[in-house]
């Protein structure tokens, strides 16, 4: 039955049980993507585009938090990616200098930089090497060979840490400031060759020095294999430690091999 009213809703039809009759099912008409018109949907996708999606990597290489963080994941190909590390490499702060605040402001830079002495403007490892040997000559007489070596011992313990620590502080690598590995080197050449005069403790001082500065092979071998710059799972405080304790051994080895060929017997 129908009805001539144009505002009248329709009806259902009816089964012969007198329920609604199921409708047939019509395939819905497929919906263009999310963002695009009906007129955009069927239109060829723009190669220019489609080319930077696909270069684009799908997640970021690994990187520290900061404010590259963004733009690394905005950048299109890996060419961008390596513009904005150096872009932000170069903004980064300058390694400190070492100074009399710095020194004061911990324990262990008071340490490293010799007790001042690695502030000298010129050569303060030179100045450094002179504050061992006159410290040395001071305390000689009050500190028996045992307590020298339970000392030197202690003094290398507390140069792992502190040198370690000032030399994160001033951005990593060897600062020239830090100074306490050369006045223990120092200290081990003077302790093994007293009793000696002041002309024998001044050639073997000079000769440490000379070691340090032409750094033969087998103390480059050890800056190489110590490097922490090298292998992350060092520490850079024994890197800068070992090195000036091998020196000492080298100086040793060399006065020995000296006495030994052209000392007098009798």
């Amino acid at each position: 039955m129908t009805s001539n009213d144009p505002h009248a809703r329709p009806v259902p039809p009816t089964g012969d049980d007198g329920r609604p009759a199921a409708l047939p099912l019509i395939p819905a008409a497929s919906e263009p993507p999310p963002g695009l018109g009906a007129d955009e949907s069927n239109a060829a996708p723009d190669s220019r585009e489609t080319r930077d999606r696909a270069r684009r990597p799908d997640r970021a290489p690994d990187l520290d938090d900061g404010p590259a963080l963004h733009e690394i994941h905005e950048a299109r190909d890996v060419h961008d990616i390596h513009e904005i590390r150096e872009i932000h490499d170069d903004a980064r702060p300058a390694p400190r200098r070492a100074s009399a605040p710095f020194m004061r402001s911990h324990p262990l830079h008071l340490v490293s930089l010799g007790f001042g002495t690695g502030l000298a403007p010129f050569a303060p490892g030179l100045v450094g090497s002179l504050f061992g040997w006159l410290s040395f000559v001071a305390l000689a007489p009050h500190l028996s060979p045992a307590r020298w070596l339970v000392l030197i011992a202690a003094g290398f313990a507390l140069g792992l840490v502190a040198t370690h620590y000032t030399a994160r502080a001033l951005g990593g690598g060897q600062p020239r400031a830090i100074v306490w590995d050369q006045i223990l080197a120092t200290w081990i050449v003077m302790l093994l060759v007293t009793p000696a005069s002041f002309g024998q403790q001044l050639t073997a001082f000079v000769l440490l020095r000379l070691v340090l500065r032409l750094r033969p092979p087998p103390m480059r071998r050890f800056d190489r294999r110590f490097d922490p710059r090298v292998d992350h799972r060092l520490k850079a405080g024994f890197g800068i430690m070992i090195d000036d304790l091998v020196a000492a051994f080298l100086t040793l080895l060399a006065i020995a091999t000296w006495h030994a060929v052209f000392s007098t017997p009798g």
